[in-house]
């Protein structure tokens, strides 16, 4: 199974962003990790419709049984297409940068 994938501070507390590099599958990805507080959770859902406006849409995460939650984004694309890697890699700082900058402000 070919996954990568990278952690990445949010600068919030119990949470941090995963990115995700995903050969088989032919994706990329980046997951909000939410630890032992399903309040951050709660909340982000709450503006969910406001949130997925401006990132488009999402999958969201959160099982009972589990302590971690997760916002997901994925995006395909066939990685191991080397003739395509900066386009890929300039789409993933995208979606890095607009998925920071619009989560962060929803969870203060």
């Amino acid at each position: 199974q070919s996954k990568h994938w990278q952690y990445i501070s949010s600068g919030k507390r119990r949470s941090s962003f995963m990115l995700v590099a995903n050969t088989q599958d032919k994706c990329i990805g980046i997951d909000l990790i939410i630890s032992k507080d399903k309040t951050i959770y709660e909340n982000l859902y709450n503006f969910r419709e406001e949130i997925e406006k401006q990132i488009g849409d999402l999958e969201w995460v959160n099982k009972d049984r589990n302590k971690t939650c997760k916002v997901r984004k994925i995006l395909n694309c066939d990685i191991s297409d080397t003739s395509k890697h900066l386009e890929i890699i300039e789409k993933h700082i995208e979606l890095i940068r607009d998925f920071k900058t619009t989560l962060t402000k929803y969870m203060d």
